[in-house]
């Protein structure tokens, strides 16, 4: 590892208000829709599913009125949906992909069930904003620095794995091939072309960032890889019934997105202090350098015994955050005003950085957080991190069933406590096929690549109330643990 990839090529993250936006933001990065040689929609032109506070940037694709107009019916038809019976009403299909309802209220989201309903809708239009961050590229970056450590590039992305397992589901599933085509018939423009090129989310990266290698280890980029590549394979994609594959990919996005940026402030902070104590030698690695940042769990989930100011992890996490974008900002600077650095091997860095006293004292300042403002980059990444993670609503038809952090008890505190079906995604995934089995072990490895170490005790229980395990006096970590599906 050279000096010049200390800084890891994520862009800023901003927080996502309705996680169906993770998907579109991937659809959009391999398709391209064209009327008479223009894009549609047009730049700077959001998309939505509705809405009960319009924007004039942003056309809502699915109001009230085209939801019940004979267009929408007759594309139905035509696409090749046969109805029995004279008062069936067909506006109730899109009813059925109406996603979450935004925090405040405004928007909701469309449930991506296709590709042509993932283009229904962009971050423009789904989060409100004239100038989103470039949410699918951070995805891409996310999946790319998982790329298994010592593979060439391979051409794969997030998107066009993505894509592949749409392609595979429209294979099998005859009512969604007639909503795919009723959509292209009555919400794209007339005369339309549609090119979507799978190739091109991965062309589109390369040609921005450098992706260093070395990370596709035990860390949420490496995690994430290995999830996504398993839940867009045939076998995971054949085995889900379509709207859990869809809620199931979305909790690995959101896991994946909030969790890799955690990682990232320890990154920047295991460097600083491995500067501040000199504790490397010349043969230190980026994996040594790892291995320091796995040895604290990102976010620390006790047991759920422990009064809730104990379990709380905003403090910590807010502090951790505001040292890692210190540091960051302040390695920023020393590598551009040290050029030299930046083809440096990572030993000769640290002890260049350690040796210089006003570089080491600058780093070791960066570290600390009393006189800084919780503002800015800072909050930022917190909003990110806490809408990724957190439940949304517990209750009502907008329920988030995939969670892994909590403030219901009290606003004032945030607690690791994973939904039941966040669970039952995490461990099948450890069971890497459907019917598959696992160990308690196994499990508990795969959640420390991602940051999170509970105790043996505090896992089976969460694993018992979702019935995929069943506690025993003396298999200890070889309890078995079974799919969900």
């Amino acid at each position: 590892m050279l000096g010049k990839n200390i800084i890891l090529p994520l862009d800023r993250p901003e927080y996502v208000g309705l996680n169906e936006t993770f998907i579109s933001a991937l659809a959009w990065r391999i398709a391209s829709i064209e009327v008479d040689g223009k894009e549609w929609p047009e730049p700077k032109t959001g998309l939505a599913y509705d809405s009960s506070s319009p924007r004039a940037d942003t056309s809502y694709i699915f109001n009230r009125e085209f939801r019940e107009s004979d267009l929408w019916v007759s594309s139905l038809e035509e696409s090749g949906l046969m109805t029995h019976g004279a008062d069936l009403p067909l506006s109730a299909i899109a009813e059925s992909f109406r996603g979450a309802e935004s925090k405040k209220g405004f928007n909701h989201s469309v449930v991506p069930l296709t590709p042509s309903l993932a283009l229904c809708q962009n971050t423009i239009g789904a989060l409100r904003r004239p100038r989103p961050h470039n949410l699918g590229q951070i995805i891409e970056q996310i999946y790319a620095l998982g790329k298994p450590n010592g593979e060439a590039h391979d051409g794969k992305s997030a998107a066009g794995q993505w894509y592949q397992a749409m392609e595979w589901l429209l294979e099998r599933d005859e009512f969604l091939q007639v909503i795919d085509q009723a959509v292209r018939r009555s919400v794209f423009p007339e005369g339309h072309k549609l090119v979507i090129n799978p190739e091109k989310s991965a062309d589109d990266l390369l040609s921005t960032c450098v992706i260093p290698s070395g990370f596709g280890g035990d860390t949420p980029f490496g995690w994430f890889r290995e999830s996504w590549d398993l839940i867009t394979s045939k076998e995971w994609v054949d085995h889900l019934p379509v709207r859990r594959w869809i809620d199931w990919s979305l909790t690995i996005l959101r896991a994946a997105y909030g969790l890799s940026f955690l990682w990232e402030m320890a990154w920047y902070e295991s460097i600083a202090t491995t500067v501040r104590d000199g504790s490397y030698s010349k043969d230190f690695t980026q994996e040594d350098l790892i291995s320091k940042v796995s040895k604290r769990p990102l976010l620390d989930w006790a047991n759920r015994e422990k009064p809730i100011s104990y379990r709380s992890i905003t403090q910590a996490t807010r502090a951790s955050i505001l040292r890692g974008v210190n540091i960051r900002k302040t390695l920023e600077g020393l590598l551009n005003s040290n050029s030299g650095l930046a083809d440096l091997p990572i030993y000769e860095v640290l002890a260049h950085l350690n040796q210089d006293e006003d570089k080491r004292t600058e780093l070791i300042r960066s570290r600390e957080t009393e006189d800084l403002n919780f503002s800015g980059a800072p909050n930022n990444i917190w909003e990110s991190i806490g809408y990724a993670l957190r439940l949304r609503q517990d209750t009502g038809p907008y329920a988030d069933h995939y969670s892994l952090l909590s403030n219901q008890e009290s606003k004032n505190f945030t607690v690791v406590e994973p939904a039941t079906e966040w669970i039952a995604v995490m461990s099948s995934l450890t069971c890497k096929s459907p019917k598959g089995i696992t160990t308690l072990g196994d499990f508990m490895a795969d959640l420390k690549k991602i940051g999170l170490s509970p105790t043996k005790t505090e896992l089976l229980y969460h694993l018992e109330i979702s019935g995929l395990a069943k506690s025993s006096a003396d298999a200890d970590l070889a309890i078995e643990i079974t799919s969900a599906y």
